[in-house]
């Protein structure tokens, strides 16, 4: 008999799954071009703050829901929704799977909402949900292409047959549909509901969240055994490949955002 979601569930997230991973994803030294191209970003990164502090000022209209609006209203709906589904999740799956991209992704949502519904009380609030405006955008359309037509069958085919059908009713359970794929269709309606152009201060700020991000898996989820995103150890030469890649990912998804929001 196959294992039921919940125990594969556990099995999932627990460290005996990264055993299947090869070797030389897992230990030793990393590449030198690890350090180079991590090094490049920031000085990218770092060399372009004037350019976003300027595009802030001068693009980026903040725009905050009246209270008692209809778009006030599913605004607050999208944040409550995303916070009750994340009590269930911590009640269920414990705290450490929102250190992954895709749960920090979904926070990243529920944050932007509760923020943009509070923007008319607190201009705080106000500018932290034009910040978090593409970041929750990209990670939302990111995490949903990336895992629907790819890792969700490099998982399938690296698990025995006998655990397969556990995975395929793990993820189809009511969870995972909404972080995989309900979290795209209520991040554009996150943005649509309070509506602007996307400039350069979002692309900057979402690259500079996802840079931050991958450091935060290196140092912390991978050095821990934790080998969530295998592609992205720094331990291979290929890394340099990979993480500009995520960079041409990134700036892809932001004119193809572009396109779609204007």
């Amino acid at each position: 008999a196959s294992p039921g979601p919940q125990k594969e569930e556990s099995r999932l997230l627990s460290p005996s799954y990264f055993e299947m991973i090869p070797v030389q994803y897992r230990k030793g030294p990393w590449s030198p071009v690890s350090y180079v191209t991590l090094g490049g970003w920031m000085v990218v990164l770092l060399s372009m703050i004037p350019r976003m502090a300027q595009s802030y000022a001068q693009d980026v209209a903040r725009i905050a829901p009246t209270p008692g609006d209809r778009s006030w209203w599913l605004t607050v709906a999208i944040a409550t929704w995303c916070l009750a589904l994340s009590a269930v999740m911590v009640r269920q799956w414990t705290i450490w799977p929102f250190f992954s991209y895709t749960l920090m992704c979904w926070s990243l949502l529920m944050l932007r909402c509760a923020c943009a519904a509070l923007g008319h009380y607190s201009h705080v609030a106000l500018v932290a949900a034009e910040v978090l405006r593409f970041p929750a955008l990209a990670g939302a359309t990111i995490t949903t292409v990336v895992w629907n037509c790819l890792l969700q069958f490099v998982i399938y085919y690296l698990l025995p047959p006998n655990r397969r059908p556990g995975f395929v009713k793990f993820n189809f359970q009511f969870l995972l549909v909404n972080i995989h794929v309900l979290n795209l269709p209520l991040a554009f309606a996150s943005h649509f509901l309070t509506p602007r152009p996307l400039v350069f201060f979002d692309l900057w700020v979402t690259g500079v969240w996802m840079y931050t991000y991958a450091l935060f898996y290196i140092f912390v989820i991978d050095a821990r055994g934790f080998h969530l995103y295998p592609i992205l150890t720094p331990r291979t030469h290929w890394c340099f490949f990979v993480y500009n890649g995520i960079l041409g990912l990134l700036f892809g998804v932001y004119r193809l955002c572009q396109w779609i929001v204007e």
